[in-house]
């Protein structure tokens, strides 16, 4: 984006005055992760209605972990989706190909964040097994409609928060100031999203925060939405329904993942305990290998940089 290149500090960019002050942004931005949440207990409710019709669960712990419960409450973050065009084009003015909406490339782009959101997730899987941390076997309680009932959410859940914090927030705030300051304030906005999740810890915070710094790089190297959104949603889509991992402190249900993951007790700090691997230090070890990867790439694509 041409706006990134051209705004190198925020001297430069306070002369410019483009856009609103970056705590606006951060407001605009809460209300359209709250436009989500308001809307998800609607459709919490609404989905629990639907899943005990369907007569699979028998209590209501049983039914707050349904797989189609979950895929329907993963679809209601198009109501962000839709929170963020209204503050981002509608008041803050942004064109929608300056969020990253970019048809240019993409489905090179997308293969390419499902290739790379697989082999990162799975290093860190792969790297707390090696340290005795975790195990993995097969789920005997697999049921494959249920894995395909939550592709379709994790795509739209994944884009929703890329939308958000990479392409609205990360946009707005650079705009005004720099594409430092818009890196660092999405991705302190996006840990601080999951403030509220099972499980949190501080690494676990730690390591929110340097996903919301890799997802940044890569989607100023990218230049649209569509690389980060793939990595993320297959990101959350494989810890959740493929190694059966906490997503983020949401338990996996055995009914909708192809392999048990099971953490050793007593090495929390590697296997990330019940907040899943994104808590442990193996994801902190994948998370900073990418983030070098991603920034060496950054500056042989911007020489000009110093």
């Amino acid at each position: 984006m041409q706006f990134f290149s051209n705004i190198v500090s925020a001297g430069e960019a306070a002369k410019i005055k483009k856009g609103f002050p970056w705590w606006l942004t951060v407001i605009f931005s809460v209300a359209a992760y709250l436009i989500f949440f308001i809307a998800s207990l609607f459709v919490g409710g609404f989905a629990s209605v639907i899943v005990s019709l369907t007569g699979n669960v028998s209590n209501p712990a049983e039914l707050a972990k349904s797989p189609l419960m979950m895929a329907i409450v993963l679809l209601a973050t198009v109501f962000m989706i839709a929170g963020t065009i209204l503050f981002a084009r509608v008041i803050d003015k942004i064109p929608l190909k300056d969020l990253g909406l970019k048809k240019d490339k993409f489905a090179v782009r997308y293969l390419g964040g499902l290739a790379a959101g697989f082999i990162m997730f799975s290093a860190a899987v792969f790297l707390a097994k090696i340290l005795g941390a975790a195990d993995l076997a097969s789920s005997t309680d697999t049921e494959l409609k249920y894995i395909f009932f939550m592709i379709p959410g994790w795509i739209i859940q994944g884009f929703a928060e890329e939308f958000l914090c990479r392409g609205y927030i990360m946009t707005a705030v650079a705009k005004r100031y720099s594409a430092f300051w818009g890196v660092i304030i999405n991705s302190v906005m996006f840990a601080l999203f999951h403030g509220l999740n099972t499980g949190l810890t501080v690494l676990a915070l730690v390591n929110l925060f340097l996903f919301g710094l890799f997802a940044s790089v890569a989607y100023l190297i990218s230049e649209n939405i569509w690389f980060v959104a793939a990595l993320h949603s297959v990101w959350n889509f494989v810890q959740g329904n493929f190694y059966g991992i906490p997503v983020s402190g949401n338990a996996a249900n055995p009914k909708s993942t192809i392999f048990i993951t099971a953490f050793d007790p007593d090495k929390t700090f590697v296997n990330g305990g019940t907040f899943g691997i994104e808590g442990g230090i193996c994801a902190s070890v994948v998370l900073t290998a990418g983030i070098v990867i991603a920034y060496i790439i950054y500056r042989k694509k911007h020489p000009e940089l110093k």
